[in-house]
């Protein structure tokens, strides 16, 4: 969420911090996409499907999160996009993990996807510029790529 963010916190109550609330309200329903996602992938041995479809939830996510005007929109791109990414990340690693012989090699494999999850971040960190604001074309359209 580089900058979307910034015209969302006027107006809430004070229930809960207003920006906590509205940061944990997308991971539920990330950790609810997870748990289907395991669920079908483990009951119909399907992981690739579950995969391209968390990754196309993900890449409508994105440019709705990016270049829509309201708030209430980009918002909602917010959810699309974190549920989507964050459901990858397990079932990723499960189709890895079960598609490879071998303790130790399962073992590297793992952890070589972690690091190069990693680099993505960090990649991700210098591709979004903070002269691209408001619209972050470049880190957009390179997330999408």
């Amino acid at each position: 969420m580089p900058d979307c963010s910034s015209g969302m916190y006027r107006h809430t109550r004070k229930v809960l911090h207003p920006k906590i609330a509205k940061l944990i309200a997308q991971f539920v329903l990330a950790a609810i996409l997870i748990w289907f996602s395991a669920y079908f992938g483990d009951r119909y041995h399907v992981r690739g499907p579950v995969i391209i479809i968390n990754c196309l939830i993900a890449l409508i996510g994105l440019p709705i999160m990016s270049f829509a005007k309201s708030n209430g929109v980009r918002y909602f791109g917010v959810f699309l996009l974190t549920a989507g990414s964050n459901a990858n990340v397990p079932t990723s690693l499960a189709y890895q993990a079960n598609n490879i012989r071998g303790q130790w090699t399962r073992a590297f494999s793992s952890a070589l996807f972690v690091g190069f999850a990693g680099m993505g971040g960090i990649s991700g960190g210098t591709i979004f510029r903070s002269q691209d604001k408001p619209k972050y074309v470049p880190g957009v359209s390179a997330a999408i790529a």
